[in-house]
């Protein structure tokens, strides 16, 4: 099983390149963090797919972190 499996995101969902080292890193991360905070499930359905999406690149980047 491949992480994209494993939190269900999209198949086409690529998560946008980081530049400028951990410290970009870490803003990535943060931002991440800050769209997941802000979801609105009004649509489950489509809050769902967004948050799998964001937890998905919250993961990346986590694992590009430890390289």
């Amino acid at each position: 099983m491949n992480l994209r499996t494993w939190f269900d995101a999209s198949p086409d969902y690529e998560p946008p390149p980081v530049v400028g080292g951990v410290p970009g890193i870490q803003a990535a991360i943060a931002e991440a963090n800050r769209q997941i905070d802000e979801l609105d499930f009004s649509d489950q359905s489509a809050a769902n797919q967004q948050l799998n999406n964001l937890m998905y690149e919250r993961h990346l980047l986590m694992l590009s972190m430890e390289d």
